[in-house]
């Protein structure tokens, strides 16, 4: 991965590529990252989301999910058919 933004304490990374998206044969749409398969309805809308004021700063971005002391970001392509990855995370961990 390369850094992408400093923001204070943390840190948001890019896997520097975008990745197709998937589907099973029931219709879920699915990408895999290093060697890892992500659902896309594990990750939360950010944008017009009525639930969820998320910071500025993730506004340029799609989707987010959150394991533990990192959060998953993706950028989704306007076709809908690729997925670019991120990583955010604090620094000092």
């Amino acid at each position: 991965m390369k850094f992408y933004k400093g923001i204070g304490d943390a840190v948001i990374e890019v896997s520097g590529k975008w990745i197709n998206v998937r589907y099973t044969i029931g219709g879920e749409a699915y990408f895999v990252h290093n060697d890892r398969r992500y659902k896309l309805s594990n990750f939360i809308r950010i944008k017009n989301n009525s639930w969820v004021n998320y910071p500025d700063y993730l506004q340029e971005f799609d989707g987010i999910a959150n394991e533990g002391y990192n959060s998953d970001l993706i950028k989704i392509n306007e076709g809908g058919d690729r997925i670019k990855f991120f990583t955010f995370r604090y620094k000092n961990i």
